[in-house]
C-alpha cells in the first residue's frame, strides 16, 4: 500500500487521498499554552490532524515535537483529566488549575478568552477544527463558580 500521494486544497482544507482511493479530510489548528494569571510563561504550536481527530491526539502529538507540550493525566471513567503541562502540576492549595479553551480566534493575553470560551467537554471528547486555536491555561479558578 502507498502512503499518501495527493493533497487537494478545498475550501482551505487539505484533502490527503492514498493509492487505494481513500480520502481523508485533514484539519490545521493551533494549540497554545498559558502559564499564570498574568501569563508569565506561554508556548504555540501550529499542528495538523485527520478530520475528527480529538484533542487528546492533539496533545500526544505536540508532546512528541516539544518537551513543552509534555502532560500527564489521570484516567477516570469519563476521560483523562489533564493534571501536569510544561511541568506545572495543578494546585489544590492556590486553586491554579488548567484549564481549556476552544477559541474561533488568536488568543490574545491582553484580552484573554471568558468563560464562555471554556470547553464544555473534556479533551477526549473535543473534536479539532480548522482554524481553531486550544488553549490550556494554568490560571486560578473560583472553585465556586467552576464545579
Amino acid at each position: 500500500m502507498n502512503i499518501c500521494f495527493v493533497a487537494i486544497v478545498l475550501f482551505g482544507l487539505v484533502l490527503t487521498c492514498t493509492s487505494d482511493k481513500k480520502c481523508v479530510t485533514q484539519v490545521n489548528f493551533t494549540y497554545h499554552v498559558w502559564i499564570g494569571d498574568d501569563v508569565d510563561t506561554q508556548y504555540e504550536i501550529n499542528l495538523t490532524a485527520p478530520s475528527g481527530s480529538h484533542f487528546i491526539d492533539a496533545m500526544f502529538q505536540a508532546a512528541g515535537l516539544d518537551q513543552n507540550f509534555a502532560f500527564d493525566f489521570i484516567q477516570y471513567d469519563f476521560g483523562k483529566f489533564i493534571t501536569t503541562i510544561a511541568g506545572v502540576s495543578n494546585n489544590e492549595a492556590t486553586s491554579q488549575f488548567w484549564m481549556i479553551y476552544n477559541l474561533p480566534f488568536v488568543p490574545n493575553t491582553g484580552n484573554p478568552p471568558g468563560d464562555e470560551y471554556l470547553s464544555p467537554v473534556g479533551v477526549d471528547l473535543i473534536e479539532v477544527q480548522d482554524g481553531y486555536h486550544y488553549l490550556f491555561w494554568y490560571r486560578t479558578v473560583d472553585l465556586s463558580t467552576h464545579t
